[in-house]
């Protein structure tokens, strides 16, 4: 059992600015979920174990209750990756006391630990002078608040907020939030157009002032484009390669096998972050290049 959170190296001068810097030339690393392979994901366990293992940043997904309460939750139920039924949304804030993560990355036939779902702020807080975190705000309507407890906990400097960018309706009402120019913002462009990749990706940049944009591709080529566009804002590309959602065949169980024809690949093609759930081994590949 995992009843205390693994020991980690603190950095008090963490700064996001810096990390994320066209200036900073080598290549972030960031685990998906944590190390949900050792702990449960989105568990305050996984996120500094990936922190151990080398990752620069972690993601981590949060929804808001009815109750105002944020927490660590990828679906919009609870069913897969704890011991309750029902709507992520409908969590009781007393529930928390009795919520308990599933293994690994959950599902019917995991086992429950003993290791509860966390809050948000908990969450920051085991966070704090250790490791990045990226806000993967599932719902448009719990942006503010989202923002506002980042903010509140002065972790401005530790934490990238991000969320899914339509280009063809792009919601500028997060522009006015009271956080906003204090904190950093990634847009997420899924499914860009063809052969307006480039476009749609520095417009959207643009729109919201961010130096890292987050991005899928269905072109090699147009990726190589993109990256040159946007070298020249600059502005870092981001892009996954979790098997279970990555551009063409750049999947990490590949890169397992072939780490230079992907891994590789992607960073001759100028991208600046990769998200991975396989973070010891871009760790060991990124050591012998």
């Amino acid at each position: 059992t995992l009843n205390s959170h693994p020991m980690t190296h603190v950095n008090k001068n963490l700064d996001l600015n810096d990390t994320i810097s066209p200036a900073n030339k080598e290549l972030m690393v960031i685990s998906h979920r944590g190390e949900w392979a050792s702990a449960p994901e989105n568990s305050i366990e996984a996120m500094l174990l990936a922190a151990d293992a080398g990752a620069d940043m972690v993601e981590i997904d949060v929804q808001k209750t009815t109750q105002g309460e944020l927490y660590l939750m990828h679906d919009d139920t609870t069913d897969r990756m704890s011991n309750r039924i029902g709507d992520t949304i409908e969590v009781q804030t007393h529930e928390f006391e009795t919520l308990f993560l599933r293994q690994r990355d959950g599902g019917r036939n995991a086992a429950v630990t003993d290791i509860k779902v966390p809050t948000l702020r908990a969450a920051l807080e085991a966070a704090r002078g250790r490791v990045h975190l990226n806000i993967d705000t599932k719902h448009r309507r719990d942006l503010e608040a989202v923002g506002q407890l980042v903010f509140d906990m002065e972790m401005q400097n530790q934490v990238l907020i991000k969320m899914v960018i339509d280009p063809a309706n792009p919601d500028t009402s997060i522009l006015d939030a009271n956080w906003y120019k204090s904190l950093t913002f990634m847009p997420v462009l899924l499914d860009p157009k063809p052969g307006k990749m480039a476009k749609e990706a520095v417009d959207i940049a643009q729109i919201f002032d961010a130096n890292i944009l987050e991005i899928s591709f269905t072109s090699l080529k147009e990726l190589e484009e993109t990256h040159l566009e946007m070298q020249k804002h600059g502005i870092r590309l981001w892009v996954n390669t979790l098997d279970e959602v990555h551009p063409l065949d750049f999947s990490d169980e590949r890169a397992l096998k072939n780490p230079d024809a992907v891994w590789g690949e992607l960073m001759r093609s100028g991208i600046g972050a990769i998200q991975t759930d396989q973070t010891p081994s871009l760790g060991r590949y990124l050591a012998r290049n």
